[in-house]
C-alpha cells in the first residue's frame, strides 16, 4: 500500500469515528429516560390544571394540606412557578384587547370579587378570618405582593391596581379590621 492510499484510509476512518462519536452524543440523551416528576412539579401541575373558582371546598382543602407538607423554600418556588404561568396565561388572554376592554374585564372582576364576598356565610367568613391569622397565610400575601411588584410591568400594575386594591380591602374586611 502506498502512502496516498494509507492517508485516504486514515481520513475515512477518522471521518467514520467522528460520525459515530457525534451520533453517540446525540443518541445517549435521547435514549435516556426522562427524570421522574418531583412532588413539587406534580403539585404545581395539579394547581395549574384547574382554575381556583372551579375547585370545590374539599379540593381546595386537599391542595392546602398538600401545600403545607412542603418546606418554605419549596413553597416559594412553587408559588413563583404557578404565578409566572398564570401571568403568562393572563398576558396571552389580554393580547390584542384594547385598553377599554381590559379595563372592563378588571371592572367585572372587581364586581365579581364583591359578589363572592357578599355570598359568604358567617361560618365561611369566620373560617377565612381564622386562616388570615395564620403566619403562613401572611407569608403568602407577602409573596403575592412581591410578585406583583417584581414581575408585572408598570402598565400591567397600573391596569390591575383597582383589582389589587379591592383584594386588599376584602382581606381587611374578612380579617375583621374594617
Amino acid at each position: 500500500m502506498d502512502s496516498l492510499t494509507k492517508t485516504r484510509y486514515r481520513r475515512r476512518i477518522a471521518v467514520a469515528l467522528g460520525v459515530v462519536a457525534v451520533a453517540t452524543l446525540v443518541a445517549i440523551p435521547a435514549l435516556r429516560p426522562s427524570p421522574a416528576p418531583t412532588p413539587e412539579t406534580e403539585f404545581a401541575d395539579s394547581v395549574l390544571a384547574s382554575r381556583p373558582q372551579d375547585l370545590t371546598v374539599d379540593q381546595r382543602e386537599q391542595l392546602r394540606r398538600q401545600w403545607e407538607t412542603f418546606p418554605p423554600e419549596t413553597r416559594t418556588r412553587i408559588f413563583r412557578n404557578v404565578a409566572a404561568a398564570r401571568l403568562d396565561e393572563m398576558r396571552a388572554e389580554t393580547t390584542g384587547l384594547t385598553p377599554a376592554e381590559r379595563e372592563e374585564r378588571i371592572r367585572q372582576a372587581v364586581l365579581e370579587m364583591r359578589r363572592q364576598r357578599e355570598r359568604l356565610s358567617s361560618t365561611e367568613q369566620a373560617h377565612i378570618r381564622q386562616r388570615l391569622q395564620d403566619p403562613q397565610t401572611r407569608e403568602m400575601v407577602k409573596q403575592v405582593m412581591g410578585f406583583y411588584r417584581e414581575e408585572l410591568t408598570a402598565r400591567e400594575r397600573a391596569e390591575l391596581d383597582p383589582l389589587l386594591q379591592e383584594w386588599l380591602v376584602q382581606l381587611e374586611r374578612l380579617a375583621g379590621r374594617r
